[in-house]
C-alpha cells in the first residue's frame, strides 16, 4: 500500500506545476515575440555580455546544418564528460 504522504507529493507538485503554468507562459510568450520582461534589467545584460563573448547574434537565425553540427558538437562534450 502507498503511504498517504506518496499521495501529498503528487497534489503538491500538481498544485505547483498548475500554478506556475500560466505565469511562465506568458513570460515564455513575451521572451519569444521579443517584448520586455521583468528580468530583461537584471539579466539582460548578462545576456548581452555573453552574446557578445561568443560571437552571437540574437538577430540572426541558425540553419540547419549549423544547428546539426552544434548539436552533434553538445552530445560529444556530453559523452566525454560522462568517460571514466
Amino acid at each position: 500500500m502507498i503511504p498517504w504522504q506518496a499521495y501529498l507529493d503528487v497534489a503538491l507538485t500538481l498544485s505547483v506545476v498548475l500554478a506556475l503554468a500560466p505565469v511562465l507562459g506568458r513570460y515564455m510568450a513575451r521572451v519569444y515575440t521579443d517584448r520586455p520582461t521583468l528580468l530583461d534589467g537584471l539579466l539582460g545584460p548578462v545576456d548581452r555580455a555573453l552574446f557578445r563573448l561568443l560571437g552571437v547574434s540574437r538577430r540572426e537565425e541558425m540553419g540547419w546544418k549549423e544547428y546539426a553540427a552544434n548539436l552533434l558538437l553538445l552530445n560529444a562534450i556530453a559523452l566525454v564528460g560522462r568517460l571514466p
